[in-house]
Protein backbone atom coordinates (compact mmCIF):
# COMPACT_ATOMS: atom_id res chain seq x y z
CA UNK A 1 0.00 0.00 0.00
CA UNK A 2 1.27 3.47 -0.76
CA UNK A 3 1.63 6.18 0.82
CA UNK A 4 -0.56 9.44 0.86
CA UNK A 5 1.82 12.72 0.60
CA UNK A 6 -0.01 16.11 0.81
CA UNK A 7 2.40 18.87 0.31
CA UNK A 8 0.88 21.79 2.40
CA UNK A 9 2.52 25.08 0.58
CA UNK A 10 0.66 23.42 -2.43
CA UNK A 11 -2.79 23.15 -1.08
CA UNK A 12 -2.46 26.73 0.46
CA UNK A 13 -1.37 28.05 -2.42
CA UNK A 14 -4.20 26.56 -4.76
CA UNK A 15 -7.13 27.75 -1.75
CA UNK A 16 -5.52 31.38 -2.28
CA UNK A 17 -5.81 31.13 -6.76
CA UNK A 18 -9.52 30.49 -5.57
CA UNK A 19 -10.09 33.10 -3.89
CA UNK A 20 -8.34 35.36 -6.34
CA UNK A 21 -5.13 36.58 -4.49
CA UNK A 22 -2.92 36.25 -7.27
CA UNK A 23 -0.60 38.68 -5.06
CA UNK A 24 1.83 36.41 -2.24
CA UNK A 25 5.01 35.40 -1.41
CA UNK A 26 5.23 31.25 -0.55
CA UNK A 27 6.00 31.08 2.93
CA UNK A 28 8.90 28.32 1.83
CA UNK A 29 9.93 28.65 -1.39
CA UNK A 30 12.29 25.32 -1.22
CA UNK A 31 8.79 23.43 -0.54
CA UNK A 32 7.80 24.02 -4.36
CA UNK A 33 11.05 22.06 -5.11
CA UNK A 34 11.20 19.59 -2.77
CA UNK A 35 8.18 17.89 -4.36
CA UNK A 36 9.13 17.68 -7.90
CA UNK A 37 12.65 15.86 -6.19
CA UNK A 38 10.81 14.24 -4.11
CA UNK A 39 8.39 12.36 -6.75
CA UNK A 40 11.58 11.56 -8.70
CA UNK A 41 13.21 9.95 -5.65
CA UNK A 42 10.23 7.93 -4.17
CA UNK A 43 8.15 7.26 -7.41
CA UNK A 44 5.96 5.14 -4.62
CA UNK A 45 4.78 8.20 -2.61
CA UNK A 46 1.75 9.74 -4.30
CA UNK A 47 0.57 13.54 -4.26
CA UNK A 48 -3.13 14.02 -2.79
CA UNK A 49 -5.74 14.74 -5.65
CA UNK A 50 -7.10 17.21 -6.22
CA UNK A 51 -10.77 16.23 -6.46
CA UNK A 52 -9.76 14.68 -3.02
CA UNK A 53 -9.92 18.40 -1.65
CA UNK A 54 -12.72 20.10 -0.80
CA UNK A 55 -12.91 23.34 -3.00
CA UNK A 56 -15.76 25.64 -3.74
CA UNK A 57 -18.15 24.72 -5.53
CA UNK A 58 -18.38 27.52 -8.08
CA UNK A 59 -14.60 26.84 -8.52
CA UNK A 60 -13.16 25.86 -12.02
CA UNK A 61 -10.88 22.79 -9.96
CA UNK A 62 -7.94 21.71 -12.32
CA UNK A 63 -7.72 17.69 -12.85
CA UNK A 64 -4.61 17.52 -10.59
CA UNK A 65 -2.00 19.28 -8.76
CA UNK A 66 1.10 16.97 -8.52
CA UNK A 67 3.96 19.19 -9.30
CA UNK A 68 5.53 22.43 -9.23
CA UNK A 69 5.03 23.01 -13.08
CA UNK A 70 1.38 22.14 -13.34
CA UNK A 71 1.04 24.64 -10.83
CA UNK A 72 3.03 27.48 -12.17
CA UNK A 73 1.08 26.16 -15.50
CA UNK A 74 -2.39 27.57 -13.83
CA UNK A 75 -1.25 30.57 -11.82
CA UNK A 76 -1.19 33.45 -14.66
CA UNK A 77 1.67 35.41 -15.45
CA UNK A 78 -0.25 38.59 -15.40
CA UNK A 79 -0.23 37.69 -11.76
CA UNK A 80 3.67 38.59 -11.69
CA UNK A 81 2.93 42.08 -13.63
CA UNK A 82 0.55 43.05 -10.93
CA UNK A 83 3.28 43.07 -8.58
CA UNK A 84 6.07 45.01 -10.44
CA UNK A 85 4.29 47.44 -12.43
CA UNK A 86 3.49 50.38 -11.05
CA UNK A 87 -0.64 51.12 -10.54
CA UNK A 88 -1.35 53.43 -13.10
CA UNK A 89 -4.75 55.22 -13.07
CA UNK A 90 -6.77 54.90 -16.62
CA UNK A 91 -7.32 58.20 -16.99
CA UNK A 92 -3.49 59.23 -16.65
CA UNK A 93 -2.98 57.06 -19.44
CA UNK A 94 -5.17 58.29 -21.19
CA UNK A 95 -4.24 61.79 -21.01
CA UNK A 96 -2.26 62.94 -23.97
CA UNK A 97 1.15 64.27 -22.98
CA UNK A 98 1.05 68.74 -22.64
CA UNK A 99 3.90 70.32 -24.27
CA UNK A 100 6.08 72.58 -22.27
CA UNK A 101 4.69 75.68 -23.78
CA UNK A 102 1.13 74.63 -22.96
CA UNK A 103 2.22 74.16 -19.64
CA UNK A 104 3.38 77.57 -19.46
CA UNK A 105 0.77 79.72 -20.83
CA UNK A 106 -1.48 77.72 -18.34
CA UNK A 107 1.15 78.97 -15.16
CA UNK A 108 0.78 82.42 -16.19
CA UNK A 109 -2.61 82.51 -16.86
CA UNK A 110 -2.97 81.38 -12.95
CA UNK A 111 -0.75 83.89 -12.15
CA UNK A 112 -1.94 86.60 -14.52
CA UNK A 113 -5.40 85.95 -12.43
CA UNK A 114 -4.11 85.79 -9.05
CA UNK A 115 -2.75 89.45 -9.63
CA UNK A 116 -5.92 90.76 -10.91
CA UNK A 117 -6.99 93.90 -8.74
CA UNK A 118 -10.91 92.70 -7.73
CA UNK A 119 -13.79 95.15 -8.57
CA UNK A 120 -14.68 97.97 -5.92
CA UNK A 121 -16.62 101.10 -5.57
CA UNK A 122 -15.69 104.68 -3.42
CA UNK A 123 -16.99 107.32 -3.08
CA UNK A 124 -15.20 110.98 -2.34
CA UNK A 125 -16.30 113.03 -0.16
CA UNK A 126 -14.05 116.75 0.56
CA UNK A 127 -14.87 118.00 4.12
CA UNK A 128 -12.84 121.05 4.80
CA UNK A 129 -9.44 120.83 4.07
CA UNK A 130 -10.18 116.56 4.32
CA UNK A 131 -10.26 114.36 1.07
CA UNK A 132 -12.60 111.60 2.10
CA UNK A 133 -12.43 108.41 0.02
CA UNK A 134 -14.65 105.76 1.22
CA UNK A 135 -15.07 102.05 -0.01
CA UNK A 136 -18.81 100.65 -0.59
CA UNK A 137 -20.08 97.19 -1.50
CA UNK A 138 -18.79 97.00 -5.22
CA UNK A 139 -22.03 95.63 -6.10
CA UNK A 140 -24.07 97.60 -4.28
CA UNK A 141 -25.70 101.01 -4.07
CA UNK A 142 -23.45 104.21 -4.34
CA UNK A 143 -24.68 105.19 -0.46
CA UNK A 144 -23.86 105.07 3.11
CA UNK A 145 -26.34 103.80 5.73
CA UNK A 146 -26.84 106.25 8.90
CA UNK A 147 -24.93 104.18 11.18
CA UNK A 148 -21.79 105.02 8.32
CA UNK A 149 -22.79 108.43 7.75
CA UNK A 150 -23.14 109.37 11.35
CA UNK A 151 -19.84 107.35 12.71
CA UNK A 152 -18.29 109.26 9.40
CA UNK A 153 -19.73 112.87 10.93
CA UNK A 154 -18.42 112.36 14.00
CA UNK A 155 -14.70 111.38 13.18
CA UNK A 156 -14.70 114.33 10.84
CA UNK A 157 -16.05 116.81 13.66
CA UNK A 158 -13.39 115.15 16.26
CA UNK A 159 -10.90 116.30 13.67
CA UNK A 160 -12.18 119.73 13.51
CA UNK A 161 -14.52 120.03 10.19
CA UNK A 162 -17.74 119.06 8.95
CA UNK A 163 -19.38 117.06 6.36
CA UNK A 164 -21.24 119.41 3.43
CA UNK A 165 -24.93 119.22 3.68
CA UNK A 166 -26.44 117.79 1.78
CA UNK A 167 -23.78 115.23 1.71
CA UNK A 168 -22.54 115.71 -1.96
CA UNK A 169 -19.85 112.91 -2.99
CA UNK A 170 -18.37 111.81 -5.88
CA UNK A 171 -18.80 107.63 -7.23
CA UNK A 172 -15.85 105.64 -8.78
CA UNK A 173 -16.04 102.61 -10.02
CA UNK A 174 -13.63 99.91 -10.70
CA UNK A 175 -12.88 98.39 -13.43
CA UNK A 176 -14.23 101.24 -15.42
CA UNK A 177 -16.99 100.64 -17.56
CA UNK A 178 -16.27 98.43 -20.70
CA UNK A 179 -13.19 97.60 -19.79
CA UNK A 180 -12.29 93.73 -17.83
CA UNK A 181 -10.44 93.46 -15.17
CA UNK A 182 -6.57 94.51 -14.84
CA UNK A 183 -3.66 94.14 -12.40
CA UNK A 184 -3.54 95.97 -9.16
CA UNK A 185 -1.00 98.44 -10.80
CA UNK A 186 -3.53 99.61 -13.31
CA UNK A 187 -6.25 99.86 -10.76
CA UNK A 188 -4.05 101.69 -8.37
CA UNK A 189 -3.05 103.93 -11.72
CA UNK A 190 -6.84 104.34 -12.45
CA UNK A 191 -7.90 105.30 -8.79
CA UNK A 192 -4.93 108.05 -8.73
CA UNK A 193 -6.15 110.17 -11.96
CA UNK A 194 -9.39 110.39 -10.53
CA UNK A 195 -7.97 111.29 -7.16
CA UNK A 196 -5.76 114.09 -8.79
CA UNK A 197 -8.25 115.75 -10.40
CA UNK A 198 -10.41 115.58 -7.27
CA UNK A 199 -8.39 117.09 -4.92
CA UNK A 200 -7.39 119.52 -7.88
CA UNK A 201 -10.32 121.27 -6.90
CA UNK A 202 -10.43 122.53 -3.47
CA UNK A 203 -6.79 122.85 -0.79
CA UNK A 204 -6.31 119.44 0.98
CA UNK A 205 -4.46 119.17 4.44
CA UNK A 206 -4.99 115.01 4.35
CA UNK A 207 -6.10 112.34 2.93
CA UNK A 208 -8.36 109.54 4.83
CA UNK A 209 -8.87 106.24 3.26
CA UNK A 210 -11.31 104.19 4.41
CA UNK A 211 -11.45 100.40 3.10
CA UNK A 212 -8.88 98.37 0.91
CA UNK A 213 -8.76 100.74 -1.83
CA UNK A 214 -5.46 100.56 -3.84
CA UNK A 215 -4.69 103.95 -3.22
CA UNK A 216 -0.48 103.42 -3.68
CA UNK A 217 -0.01 105.40 -6.82
CA UNK A 218 -2.12 108.32 -5.12
CA UNK A 219 0.23 108.26 -2.14
CA UNK A 220 3.89 107.83 -4.00
CA UNK A 221 3.04 110.71 -6.10
CA UNK A 222 1.29 113.03 -3.82
CA UNK A 223 4.29 113.18 -0.89
CA UNK A 224 3.53 116.46 0.35
CA UNK A 225 -0.09 115.31 1.50
CA UNK A 226 -0.48 112.56 4.65
CA UNK A 227 -2.46 109.65 3.35
CA UNK A 228 -3.71 107.83 6.14
CA UNK A 229 -5.53 104.49 5.28
CA UNK A 230 -8.09 103.01 7.55
CA UNK A 231 -10.54 100.13 7.99
CA UNK A 232 -14.04 100.56 6.07
CA UNK A 233 -16.69 102.39 7.71
CA UNK A 234 -18.63 99.32 8.07
CA UNK A 235 -15.86 97.08 9.28
CA UNK A 236 -15.49 99.71 11.87
CA UNK A 237 -18.98 100.00 12.73
CA UNK A 238 -18.83 95.56 13.16
CA UNK A 239 -15.81 95.50 15.35
CA UNK A 240 -15.23 98.51 17.48
CA UNK A 241 -12.19 97.27 19.00
CA UNK A 242 -10.55 98.76 15.57
CA UNK A 243 -11.75 102.12 16.36
CA UNK A 244 -9.17 102.47 18.71
CA UNK A 245 -6.42 102.48 15.99
CA UNK A 246 -8.55 104.22 14.01
CA UNK A 247 -7.98 107.28 16.39
CA UNK A 248 -4.42 106.32 16.94
CA UNK A 249 -3.67 106.76 13.44
CA UNK A 250 -5.73 110.30 13.21
CA UNK A 251 -3.84 111.87 16.04
CA UNK A 252 -1.43 113.19 13.85
CA UNK A 253 -3.42 114.53 11.54
CA UNK A 254 -5.68 116.69 14.29
CA UNK A 255 -2.57 118.23 14.99
CA UNK A 256 -1.62 118.80 11.57
CA UNK A 257 -5.31 120.55 11.51
CA UNK A 258 -5.40 122.46 14.32
CA UNK A 259 -1.79 123.96 13.45
CA UNK A 260 -2.86 125.01 10.08
CA UNK A 261 -5.54 126.74 12.30
CA UNK A 262 -3.29 129.01 14.45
Amino acid sequence: MSSVSINPELLRQYYLQQLGIVCYRPRVAEQITQVATQEAVEPSATVLSVEQVEAPASAAVPASLTNAAQYQAVSPAAALRVVIEPQIPVAELRRPPVSAAEELRTTAGNESHENQSPAFQALFILAGKLALLLQVPAQGAARLSAAEQKLLANIVLWLGQSLPVPLEFRNYRWPLPGLPLSSHGAASNGLNTFMQQAVSEQATAAVLVFGELPISSFAEVNTATPVVQLASLAVLLNVPQLKREAWLALLPVQGLLQSQQH
